[in-house]
């Protein structure tokens, strides 16, 4: 089974993601790793309710352990500035049960336009398992990115399709990103505005938003489209 993609986010690296109307780039200043071994539903629920019976849900349990918490946004002489941390992260489980994800905690993800989410008749939709994603060996299938305020938390739900009453274990891979805005581009009715953050990234913005230097776009919410053709 191949990777989804082929690598953690880098120093160095440019990222965007889009914030409503507004496309805004960001410069890595530094990262670093994080481990956490979730038991699902911990702290906040209690031991004997973790468990999942045989053709059972689980959840949709919200784990704080993995939420990025620092963030700041003003404007400096009618410039935008941000710093703070999102959080790239991957995820491997046991036993080899069914989870979903709402990231954010409102959206439903993973399906297609015809079955946007499991019912319980088909449970085979928008499902991650243990074979595209060992516990002990994360993969990319699992990726996700969460950014303070604007999607911070995932829900995650879990279908125990095996034989036996299970608790699911997730296995967290955190690549904390620190970084600064390096501009944004407003996107009017009356055109196209670029506001960098800093004269130093005018350029740099200027490049970005013409596709002349790289960047990796960061997909922060679930692509949708309606049930029926349009």
């Amino acid at each position: 089974m191949g990777s989804w993609t082929n690598r953690w986010i880098l120093e160095g690296d440019f990222i965007s993601f889009w914030d409503e109307n507004l496309e805004r780039f960001f410069f890595v200043r530094r990262r670093d790793f994080a481990h956490i071994a979730w038991e699902f539903g911990w702290p906040e629920v209690d031991v004997a309710d973790r468990n999942i019976a045989p053709g059972q849900v689980g959840g949709p349990y919200v784990s704080q352990a993995i939420k990025p918490t620092l963030w700041t946004e003003k404007t400096v002489g009618g410039k935008p500035r941000a710093r703070g941390q999102i959080f790239q992260w991957i995820a491997g489980i046991k036993p080899n049960v069914k989870w979903y994800i709402q990231l954010p905690t409102d959206r439903k993800r993973h399906g297609t336009p015809k079955l946007p989410w499991p019912s319980k008749r088909i449970r085979t939709v928008a499902h991650f398992t243990m074979q595209m994603s060992p516990f002990d060996r994360p993969t990319f299938f699992t990726e996700h990115f969460l950014v303070p305020k604007l999607c911070d938390l995932a829900g995650i739900e879990v279908y125990n399709g095996l034989d036996i009453t299970v608790t699911p274990h997730f296995n967290f891979y955190i690549n904390k990103l620190d970084v600064e805005l390096v501009g944004q581009v407003d996107y009017t009715e009356d055109g196209v505005v670029l506001e960098p953050s800093y004269d130093r990234y005018t350029e740099v913005l200027n490049n970005l938003y013409k596709k002349v230097a790289r960047y990796r776009p960061l997909t922060l919410f679930p692509v949708t489209s309606p049930a029926s053709e349009r």
